[in-house]
C-alpha cells in the first residue's frame, strides 16, 4: 500500500483516504472454535448420544452461535433448492416436507451420478451456505450436514474455514460424521447409505423424518479481526472537485 500511494503521488493524484492516502478498515480474517460447543441426540429415556466435537461433529464457520433447544430431525436429501434454467428442470430437494421448527439433515455435495451439465446447474446452489439458507428460509432451526459414504472424502467433518463472508446465517450449522448420521437414521427404517444411493441417480426423492430422536445444541465461534488499509487518490479536474465522482477500483 505504501508502494501503491507513492505511485498515486508521483502521477498527480491528490490524497483522498482519511489519512492521506490511506483508508484504514477491519475484517473478519478467520474463525476458530472456542468456549462450549455440544450436539446431543436425546430419546425418550433422555440423552442417547452426545456428539464428540472434532470427531463426530464442527460447527461450520456461519453458523448461528448460542444454544438451539430440542427439536425433532428430518432428512433432505442433499438440501438443494435449485430454480430451472432452460433445458435444466427445477430440482427441490424439500418438496412438502415440513421442516418447520426442527433439524435439518443434508447430504454434503451433489448426486454423484448425474451428467456434466445437470452438476454444473446444481453446483451453483450446493455450498453449504446455500443450503443453510434454504433450510432457513423454510422455517429450520439447525442443519446438519454428513459428507455420506458414496462421497469417499478424506475428511468427513467439514474443516473450519474462512470463506470471506462469514457472516451468520440465522440458522445453527454443523458437519457431522457419516456414523453419527446413522445413528439418527435408526428408528427411521433406512440408512445414510441408502439414502444417497437412491439420490445419486439424479432423481428428487423425498426426504422424510428421522423419528426416536431430537437434538439440541451449543455452538461457540470466535471471529478473528484483523486490520488492512485501502489506497485512495484523486484526479481533481479544475479549480475544485465537482459532485459528480467516477470510481476506478482495482486490486493490490
Amino acid at each position: 500500500t505504501r508502494y501503491v500511494a507513492d505511485a498515486f503521488q508521483a502521477i498527480g493524484l491528490a490524497p483522498a483516504g482519511d489519512d492521506g492516502y490511506f483508508q484504514p478498515f477491519e475484517f473478519t480474517s478467520g474463525v476458530s472454535i472456542d468456549g462450549v460447543n455440544m450436539l446431543v441426540a436425546q430419546g425418550e429415556g433422555g440423552v442417547e448420544n452426545e456428539a464428540a466435537l472434532d470427531a463426530d461433529f464442527r460447527p461450520l464457520s456461519f453458523s448461528k452461535p448460542g444454544s438451539v433447544g430440542f427439536g425433532d430431525v428430518v432428512f433432505a436429501g442433499y438440501g438443494l433448492d435449485a430454480p430451472a434454467d432452460g433445458a435444466q428442470a427445477a430440482y427441490d430437494s424439500y418438496g412438502d416436507l415440513d421442516v418447520k421448527g426442527k433439524w435439518v439433515l443434508v447430504l454434503r455435495f451433489l448426486p454423484e451420478g448425474v451428467d456434466a451439465e445437470r452438476r454444473q446447474h446444481l453446483n451453483r446452489y450446493a455450498s453449504l451456505r446455500f443450503k443453510a439458507m434454504a433450510a432457513r428460509d423454510r422455517g429450520a432451526v439447525g442443519l446438519l450436514v454428513a459428507s455420506g459414504p458414496a462421497s469417499q472424502v478424506k475428511e468427513q467433518l467439514v474443516p473450519l474455514r474462512f470463506d470471506a463472508s462469514v457472516a451468520g446465517t440465522s440458522i445453527a450449522a454443523a458437519s457431522i460424521s457419516d456414523v453419527w448420521a446413522d445413528k439418527l437414521f435408526a428408528k427411521s427404517g433406512h440408512t445414510l447409505a441408502e439414502a444417497q444411493k437412491a439420490l445419486d441417480g439424479g432423481a428428487v426423492v423425498p426426504g422424510f423424518a428421522l423419528p426416536g430422536q431430537t437434538i439440541g445444541a451449543h455452538f461457540t465461534l470466535t471471529f478473528e479481526t484483523g486490520k488492512g488499509r485501502n489506497v485512495v487518490g484523486r484526479l481533481v479536474v479544475g479549480a475544485a472537485p465537482s459532485k459528480d465522482v467516477v470510481i476506478v477500483g482495482a486490486h493490490v
